[in-house]
């Protein structure tokens, strides 16, 4: 509910509530919250959670790594984009084609023909 009404100090307020009480939060937290940082255009959070997943049990999902490339996508973030998306290879996760499809989409939207080359062929 929080994320939603973008009320994000107060979601990550329960996310630390979470912690304090020694509950492992699920991935489906983290990444709601991720989210809802992508949304607003916040990717110091956004990455901080990630890099904080990273070193739980709860590792990040094809749906974390794909909301965060979106963010990064947002903020013309490109070649962290495709650094994540080689970060998804090294953690033996396969990228869905809506991952793919908003890699190459930002590219075509900068007109980056190099970029989008390189991209392309580090996809397939």
């Amino acid at each position: 509910g929080f994320c939603k009404s973008r009320k994000l100090v107060e979601a990550r307020g329960w996310l630390n509530m979470i912690k304090l009480h020694g509950l492992e939060p699920s991935a489906v937290t983290y990444t709601t919250l991720m989210n809802a940082y992508c949304e607003n255009r916040n990717l110091h959070y956004m990455l901080d959670l990630l890099s904080e997943m990273k070193a739980k049990s709860a590792g990040p999902t094809h749906v974390t790594y794909t909301v965060v490339i979106k963010g990064l996508c947002k903020q013309w973030k490109l070649k962290e984009a495709v650094l994540l998306l080689e970060d998804m290879y090294t953690e033996g996760l396969t990228p869905y084609q809506i991952t793919y499809n908003t890699i190459i989409q930002c590219f075509c939207t900068v007109n980056d023909l190099e970029e989008k080359k390189i991209g392309v062929t580090q996809i397939y």
